[in-house]
């Protein structure tokens, strides 16, 4: 049972994100990877010196700063994480998040529905900007997803073998772009909504890979997602199919070669929509505009394995452990 202090608690922890995202609006960690008082920052930045000095300790009561004798100091982590300078940086993609899954509208949409017209994109394209979301994010797959493809993808293929790889519903494209980089005999495709496939086509550009990589532009749920390939990556997406699931699983399965194999990553939920609280959370803003998302896990394993898939493995080594993933094999 929750004590009165547990309610409480959840205020705080309110009150310490928007003091994160504020100072990460002002720019503020971007200015402090070295020790200085709040007279230099506010001279530095042009804020108000009283107010900022202030601002500046709540920060650093909550941790998210050193103080040292009237001097503050990013922490390791704010400094790797929320100094814009950094190649780490991903304080715009929190900001993003926190806008993407905003609940200023919540008690309207729990007192008179979706908003008007919203429920005819099932697929949330009309709510999210799923193009954005791929942009903000990408620095964020070198913070551990990169890492577990590279990983998987060293288990199953050689250095020099020649084999293709679908990153279905695949954002920026990266983790498919980083495997073409590993391996030079494999080919690449990212299967992406039209909104977001620009983003893919000009990182091919950027990152060399004319030739090697290759974009599909669709709705995975109802177009062609190709075929012949030897790895599929379906990280994050399959919770989207809702009522095509049985279909795309069908759709998938014809897409790959004997032998060849389907990583899928889930988001968790539970039969009952109860679990895990993240996803639960933070899908709600979509959900509440009829939004098909969420698919539970246990139908998208399900529904894999009836068509045909045989499941290999389950690893929770994931970037975000509420994650699950699945290697399958045809």
């Amino acid at each position: 049972m929750k004590s009165m202090l547990d309610y409480y608690k959840k205020i705080q922890d309110y009150r310490e994100v928007e003091i994160l995202m504020a100072a990460i609006r002002l720019k503020v960690f971007s200015s402090l990877s070295n020790f200085k008082t709040h007279k230099e920052l506010a001279n530095e930045l042009g804020y108000n010196e009283t107010n900022l000095g202030v601002f500046l300790n709540s920060l650093a009561a909550i941790g998210l700063l050193e103080y040292k004798d009237g001097f503050y100091r990013n922490t390791e982590s704010t400094d790797k994480l929320l100094n814009s300078n950094n190649v780490n940086y991903i304080g715009e993609s929190l900001l993003f998040k926190m806008e993407m899954v905003s609940f200023d509208d919540l008690e309207e949409r729990v007192k008179n529905g979706p908003l008007p017209n919203f429920s005819e994109k099932k697929d949330g394209s009309k709510l999210y900007d799923f193009y954005r979301l791929a942009e903000v994010s990408r620095k964020e797959m070198y913070l551990g997803r990169v890492q577990n493809i590279l990983e998987l993808t060293a288990s199953l293929f050689s250095k020099d073998d020649s084999f293709r790889v679908l990153d279905l519903g695949g954002g920026s494209g990266t983790l498919a772009f980083e495997i073409a980089k590993a391996y030079p005999n494999s080919e690449v495709v990212v299967f992406e909504h039209p909104k977001v496939s620009g983003l893919p086509k000009s990182l091919i550009k950027e990152e060399g890979l004319e030739g090697r990589a290759s974009v599909i532009e669709g709705d995975f749920n109802k177009d062609s997602i190709g075929n012949q390939y030897d790895l599929v990556i379906a990280a994050g997406v399959l919770d989207f199919a809702q009522n095509y699931i049985d279909k795309v699983s069908t759709k998938l399965y014809n897409s790959i070669n004997n032998g060849g194999y389907l990583f899928v990553i889930t988001h968790g939920v539970s039969e009952d929509y109860l679990s895990p609280k993240e996803s639960i959370v933070a899908w709600l803003s979509g959900r509440l505009n009829d939004a098909e998302i969420l698919k539970d896990e246990k139908s998208i394993v399900n529904s894999l394995v009836t068509k045909g898939f045989n499941k290999l493995k389950r690893s929770d080594r994931l970037f975000v452990k509420k994650l699950k993933s699945h290697l399958f094999r045809k």
